[in-house]
């Protein structure tokens, strides 16, 4: 198995980003037939940053328990995180790999509003192609695409003039176009209640919390809260977003560096590494072989693929370029229409000349 995580990404995921790690597995489709093991996290501006990734034998609980128990060793002891999976059986039944609930009904402490495994699958759908690479390849696939993320992201974040990050900024107009004829009543010092039209919400600023929940679990202030920072007469009320959505932590977050690999020439192998061999895939892949190379047996020609409206092979009628004989026809018909009215314009002009009144 094959296990890798950026020094940079690691530390951006551990210092910047909420607590949540996303997780889904692909198969690979090169002349090794094995399993993708994918771990992203979402920045300030919900765009996925890739975690951790390696290669296994099969989608089974021992490749998942290894692959986690790698990630584990990378980010450590993070309060409140959670980790969110399609809920594939190999990793519903994982209880053993270090961390507190990890299942995506299961959150130890805030509920986040990332529930599905969208994020991962949005990488495994970018490198299939790069799936049909050999291993080394796939590999600096990942890091030459987290290299090239890091480096745009970065200049975004120094072109950023609002507080928050654009994403942000588009969910709290948003929730304020929507919340504009909310009332509030105050019910204490920094406590509200806010009528919607519906069910009521009850805001709570010492706490930072909501009852609708909103904001506790996106981060990012609920359209209740818009409508009691408008009621205090708040010009802005980013304030009350999450600080992981702030423009400032989004710099930070692609401040590091993703360096190239340097040439083969350059590495420095340590002593006594020994050789590894290609894995021994025992499971079939599931599914229907995509390419058939089965071997024509005695007497089994392939029929070859006749035209019959130029008579010739190589190509079907359907797909034939060239002109039916009607065409033909209709062309020269047409040609020989055209010579003939040439000819009696020519022959008229000779016997009624034609002039030019200005001259006169």
């Amino acid at each position: 198995m094959v296990f890798v995580a950026l020094g940079a990404a690691i530390r951006s995921f551990m210092f910047n980003l909420r607590p949540v790690v996303i997780i889904d597995a692909a198969h690979l489709k090169g002349e090794f037939k094995g399993t993708l093991f994918l771990a992203v996290g979402m920045d300030g501006n919900n765009q996925i940053l890739p975690l951790a990734y390696g290669i296994g034998k099969s989608e089974d609980g021992e490749s998942w328990t290894w692959f986690l128990s790698k990630l584990r060793d990378c980010v450590g002891e993070i309060a409140d995180m959670a980790i969110i999976s399609d809920r594939a059986n190999s990793i519903h039944v994982l209880t053993n790999i270090g961390f507190g609930r990890w299942a995506r009904a299961h959150c130890p402490g805030n509920r986040y509003h990332y529930m599905t495994s969208n994020s991962a699958e949005s990488i495994n759908s970018l490198s299939r192609f790069s799936r049909k690479m050999p291993i080394t390849q796939l590999i600096e696939f990942f890091r030459e695409s987290v290299q090239k993320w890091f480096y745009d992201r970065r200049l975004q974040g120094m072109q950023e003039s609002h507080s928050l990050t654009q994403w942000a900024q588009k969910k709290i107009l948003k929730k304020i176009e929507g919340s504009r004829t909310w009332t509030v009543a105050g019910i204490r010092v920094n406590s509200f209640v806010v009528d919607d039209g519906g069910k009521r919400g009850v805001v709570d600023l010492s706490n930072r919390s909501c009852s609708c929940r909103v904001w506790q679990v996106s981060g990012l202030p609920c359209g209740h809260v818009i409508a009691v920072s408008r009621f205090l007469g708040e010009p802005d009320c980013s304030h009350y977003a999450f600080s992981c959505y702030s423009k400032e932590v989004y710099k930070k977050t692609y401040e590091e560096s993703i360096n190239p690999l340097p040439h083969r020439s350059e590495w420095v192998i340590p002593e006594g590494l020994g050789s590894v061999l290609p894995p021994n895939i025992t499971k079939r892949q599931s599914g229907r072989p995509k390419e058939n190379k089965r071997i024509l047996s005695r007497g089994e020609e392939p029929v070859p693929v006749y035209c019959s409206r130029c008579r010739t092979y190589g190509h079907v009628r359907d797909v034939c370029l060239d002109p039916m004989k009607s065409q033909i026809r209709s062309q020269k018909s047409s040609g020989k229409g055209k010579e003939k009215e040439t000819e009696t314009q020519s022959s008229t002009d000779d016997i009624f000349p034609s002039y030019n009144l200005a001259e006169f």
